[in-house]
């Protein structure tokens, strides 16, 4: 007597003894589908009866792929220039990750220009195992900038009158790229000098590109014009003079608080001081200090007069 099994359109052929009524066959490695199969068993003189036919089906193991974005299953935002880190599993076979499309290692650590990004991890599986993938978004924002300019150390606008000591400093940060100019012109930043009088533009400014966005600040630069004071001294005395023509001489100095200052005697200019001895007459004495890009107009005239000397005759 024998038991035959018949499995997917193969003959197997199993012998048994009276003690033994059960009867298996075993398959190492099946891989997913549908088998058919059937008994037969047969008695020592050649009576046989046959079982249905059955269908045996083996399905493929489900997978599981799982993505994070910085330790978050899910959608993820952070600001540019920050390192994101990008890991995927599965639970069998291997998986493929990729960025916008692109495969890229897995793990994924970088520094990824402002945007938005599809992250895709993927098992594609085979014929036992299914396949399976997760995404999410990542978006990237540009940076946000700061852009601070200061005017010897005041972060505002700044007014002063010209002095020669007096030296400015103006410097501009910010947490990106940034040019600073003054009235219009780049300049090196800090940018350090002695202005002349007048009104400047001071603007820094980081411009925007793909990954920060743009910010500026501006202050007005006012330096106003030194007032002069002229000051005029005939013979040590501040006003108009009469004196009696001597053989002495005539002392005529002139000050100013300003640069370039001058001095005429009745319209010729002088040197100044003045000392030398003045014919009889009436004299005009003029002290001016001229109008400049840095410094005011300002002058003083006095008159002197100069007598005659009476005379005697002594008989």
């Amino acid at each position: 007597a024998y038991i035959n099994l018949t499995f997917n359109n193969s003959f197997y052929n199993l012998t048994y003894s009276n003690e033994s009524l059960t009867f298996n066959k075993t398959f190492i490695t099946l891989g997913t589908g549908s088998y058919q199969y059937n008994w037969t068993g047969c008695d020592s003189i050649s009576n046989c009866n046959s079982t249905n036919s059955y269908n045996y089906v083996i399905l493929a193991e489900n997978t599981t792929t799982t993505l994070y974005l910085n330790d978050t299953n899910g959608n993820y935002e952070l600001a540019w220039n920050k390192s994101v880190n990008i890991t995927a599993y599965t639970t069998n076979l291997s998986l493929i990750l990729s960025l916008n499309g692109t495969t890229v290692s897995n793990p994924f650590n970088g520094i990824l220009g402002a945007g938005l990004y599809n992250i895709t991890a993927t098992n594609n599986g085979d014929i036992n195992y299914t396949n399976s993938s997760q995404s999410w978004a990542l978006n990237i924002t540009r940076l946000n900038t700061t852009t601070e300019l200061s005017l010897n150390g005041s972060r505002s606008g700044l007014s002063y009158i010209y002095r020669t000591d007096i030296n400015i400093t103006i410097n501009a940060s910010s947490n990106a790229n940034l040019n600073l100019y003054f009235n219009g012109t780049l300049v090196n930043n800090p940018y350090t000098g002695i202005f002349m009088a007048g009104v400047y533009n001071v603007t820094a400014i980081t411009n925007s590109n793909n990954n920060w966005t743009f910010s500026s600040e501006t202050w007005t630069l006012n330096i106003s014009k030194q007032s002069s004071n002229t000051t005029l001294f005939i013979d040590n005395t501040q006003s108009n003079i009469t004196k009696v023509y001597t053989d002495d001489t005539t002392n005529i100095t002139a000050y100013s608080t300003g640069t370039g200052l001058l001095l005429y005697l009745n319209g010729t200019l002088a040197s100044n001081p003045f000392i030398g001895t003045l014919g009889s007459g009436l004299y005009n004495i003029t002290a001016y200090t001229p109008n400049t890009v840095n410094q005011t107009y300002s002058n003083i005239s006095y008159w002197l007069n100069v007598s005659k000397q009476n005379t005697s005759i002594a008989l």
